[in-house]
């Protein structure tokens, strides 16, 4: 008649297999979204570097549900001929308002500049630039870029607007474009330079040896 192990110590075993499978998913799971996360950073980079991208951070819920707070959009700059009524832009309006996004409800050529009107797709009402401001009369309701470029938007990527914020900062931007790197590295290191564990089956030879004769 064949001896088994000692009941205890298989019952510990079979408790300690589930754990042994999570582990592993665990760190399989780690790994893959360490790849997954340098892959994007790699297409980030090279994307905006080569279609001439910047991204910018959605702060204010006043253009959603096209471009929801905390996401993050992606604009070039082009000629402002080239806006149509319906596009979305990024400018600097007068007064101490800071940059904003909105969509352009209507257009209109002076003095061989663009006039563009610009409204929030959450606000009841078209932006009118002149409120708020020292001298509304030397003002107007919209906004031109005069000789300069317009940003107009081009993609929108959601939950990402954080990121966008962040990179604003040279040393903060560098920082998260070298952490996928980083743990990807680090993951191959443990990989490689971690020991390899016995056999639970070699290491248990030797009690299970001793149970025998004790039976015997």
């Amino acid at each position: 008649m064949a001896r088994t192990g000692h009941p205890r110590a298989q019952a510990t075993g079979r408790r300690r297999q589930p754990l042994a499978a999570a582990r592993r998913a665990a760190r399989i799971g780690w790994l893959v979204a360490c790849i997954g996360g340098l892959l994007v950073a790699i297409a980030m980079a090279v994307g905006t570097a080569r279609f001439q991208l910047i991204p910018l951070a959605v702060m204010s819920a006043s253009m959603e549900p096209a471009l929801p707070v905390h996401s993050m959009i992606l604009v070039k700059e082009v000629d402002p001929e080239d806006v149509r009524v319906g596009d979305i832009i990024t400018f600097d309006p007068p007064g101490p308002t800071p940059r904003v996004t909105h969509r352009v409800v209507a257009r209109e050529r002076r003095d061989s500049r663009w006039y563009f009107r610009t409204k929030g797709d959450a606000n009841p009402a078209p932006d009118d630039w002149r409120r708020g401001t020292d001298h509304p009369e030397r003002l107007r309701r919209e906004v031109t870029y005069g000789n300069r470029p317009a940003i107009r938007q081009v993609a929108t990527i959601p939950h990402l607007g954080w990121i966008a914020a962040l990179g604003a900062y040279p040393r903060v931007r560098m920082a998260l474009f070298l952490a996928p790197f980083v743990a990807v590295g680090v993951c191959l290191l443990r990989a490689i330079w971690r020991p390899r564990r016995a056999p639970r089956r070699a290491a248990s030879a030797p009690r299970e040896a001793l149970v025998r004769e004790r039976g015997a």
